[in-house]
């Protein structure tokens, strides 16, 4: 999970964590296999494209619960309280602080590790 986390911090621009339920790779499932494939985002992407193993194969790297994993990987966005009945993406900040909720695991910036 840190792994995973220390690369999405370090390229944000990569992390979309609100469309996990179509089975791309830029949430943290994806990223997970993705990385553990050593595959980019795009390779894993024409290979899987929609593909429900993703998530499960995500949870069994992570080590997480059925409930772990559904709460992480379902975690794609919060409400704006700028405009009504609209939603919008976790921050990093966001994510990081649900994954505690959830796991425990407190992330610390990788030079702080």
């Amino acid at each position: 999970m840190r792994e995973v986390l220390a690369f999405l911090q370090l390229h944000p621009e990569l992390w979309n964590q609100n469309h996990f339920l179509c089975g791309t790779t830029g949430c943290l499932a994806g990223w997970t296999v993705a990385l553990d494939e050593q595959k980019t985002v795009h390779e894993l992407d024409q290979l899987t494209w929609g593909y429900p193993a993703i998530p499960i194969r995500a949870q069994e790297l992570l080590g997480l619960t059925d409930k772990q994993a559904h709460e992480l990987f379902t975690f794609t966005g919060l409400a704006d309280p700028a405009a009504e009945h609209a939603w919008r993406h976790p921050t990093f900040v966001e994510f990081c602080a649900k994954v505690e909720q959830v796991t425990g695991l407190r992330f610390k910036e990788p030079a702080d590790v």
